[in-house]
């Protein structure tokens, strides 16, 4: 198996928080630089002793072509997510080898060969801007008037935020943007996002994922965002839960949560009202929070 930049992070990741800390006389902690000159040429060497085994049995090019052959198919089960009623879905083949977001009518979907609108071809994106584009996903309005694109350079964990037309299929010049980092971003309304990222020396934890939840209307510069909410540096990161009711194009039908995660297994919830005040609700820290239906949470616990 190849490792990647991502792997190697990742793995950083892991044996630095031991115990939710880092460690300073980590052997390892070098590992966490993952754009440097010896992390990467480590990464090389790995590769090469891995390929070289996986190269000597005799099973590997037979292996490898089936596995190429089986992801070029084309009646692979096209699944995705069903959001008023129509069939959300990202592809990859050999044609497409960056991948196509895509959507069809559940009518159209159920066709032996559905006629799908392209969102966004993220090849041509790719050769467009030169940027070795990886999507990572989005989240649109409730009226799918809008949708915030996650883009991975290089496919990273850092991603850029990108606001899109759907109806154009054109990213927006003057939309929501957030530069490249380890974050998210959700609609709360038409014109307004809560947004976690990288704000500079002091704003991320020490698993490197933000602290701090910021609320910004459009119009607004990004440094005037409000802020809504902010976690310790030895949690594990802060993000936004929104929940869209049936209609979902007023205040009234959407219900905002932050998360505070304490630990990778325990979170805790604060519920988020209009003005941007928050409440933490009184759920154990193993609660695992599964959705929301006709204003009550639905949540399973990994505790007794």
């Amino acid at each position: 198996m190849r490792v990647s930049n991502w792997a190697v992070g990742l793995a950083a990741i892991c044996l630095a928080t031991a115990a939710w800390a880092v460690v300073d006389d980590d052997p390892y902690i070098w590992l966490s630089d993952i754009h440097g000159e010896k992390p990467l040429a480590w990464v090389k060497d790995q590769n090469a002793k891995s390929e070289s085994i996986l190269k000597a049995d005799p099973r590997y090019a037979a292996t490898r072509e089936a596995i190429l052959k089986s992801l070029d198919v084309k009646d692979r089960i096209p699944l995705g997510n069903l959001d008023h009623g129509k069939l959300y879905n990202f592809w990859q083949d050999a044609q497409h080898v960056r991948g196509l977001w895509r959507r069809a009518p559940m009518a159209e979907y159920r066709k032996p060969d559905p006629q799908w609108e392209i969102l966004l071809d993220v090849d041509k994106l790719d050769a467009d801007q030169h940027k070795d584009w990886v999507f990572q996903g989005a989240d649109c309005t409730s009226s799918f008037a809008r949708c915030l694109v996650r883009l991975s350079p290089g496919g990273g964990d850092a991603v850029e935020q990108r606001e899109m037309d759907p109806k154009t299929h054109q990213l927006l010049a003057d939309g929501f943007t957030l530069p490249a980092a380890k974050g998210s971003a959700n609609y709360v309304d038409e014109n307004t996002i809560l947004f976690a990222t990288d704000f500079g020396p002091g704003t991320m934890t020490k698993s490197s994922y933000p602290r701090i939840m910021k609320l910004w209307h459009r119009g607004q510069k990004i440094s005037d965002a409000k802020q809504v909410f902010e976690v310790g540096p030895d949690d594990i990161a802060v993000r936004a839960v929104v929940n869209h009711g049936p209609d979902g194009l007023t205040n009234k039908d959407t219900t905002v949560l932050i998360e505070r995660g304490v630990s990778f297994f325990q979170n805790e919830y604060a519920f988020m009202a209009a003005n941007g005040t928050t409440t933490k609700l009184p759920l154990p820290l193993g609660a695992n929070l599964q959705g929301m239906t006709k204003g009550y949470l639905i949540f399973t616990l990994r505790d007794d």
